[in-house]
């Protein structure tokens, strides 16, 4: 079981590595090192924040989201031309967030 949070851990990383050259990186670099913490060392109070953080911002994401083209067609465009493409990819990333590191959580709790 110990493998699932590694590899999550790494994928979050590798999110991170990936915002570095996004007009925001910061406050995206801090959300995937901080999930990726969180499947390495999670406290409940760390990853409760977390989640909660992150659960808020996908909330204004999507309160703001204007889609103009189907929501498949978003996810394919690779140049994310379309209107909403790259807010859907956020929202997404904000949610893997918040189904990972909780369902992490709930496991460790239930191991105890």
């Amino acid at each position: 079981m110990r493998i699932v949070p590694i590899a999550f851990a790494a994928l979050f990383a590798w999110a991170a590595y990936l915002n570095l050259n996004d007009p925001d990186a910061a406050p995206w670099i801090a959300v995937y090192l901080g999930a990726a913490l969180a499947c390495l060392r999670p406290t409940p109070v760390f990853s409760a924040t977390l989640v909660g953080y992150c659960a808020w911002w996908a909330w204004q994401i999507h309160a703001s989201l204007e889609l103009q083209v189907p929501l498949l067609e978003a996810l394919s465009d690779w140049g994310m031309h379309s209107k909403g493409s790259e807010e859907v990819r956020e929202l997404g990333g904000l949610l893997l967030v918040c189904v990972v590191v909780s369902a992490l959580a709930l496991v460790r709790k239930a191991s105890r």
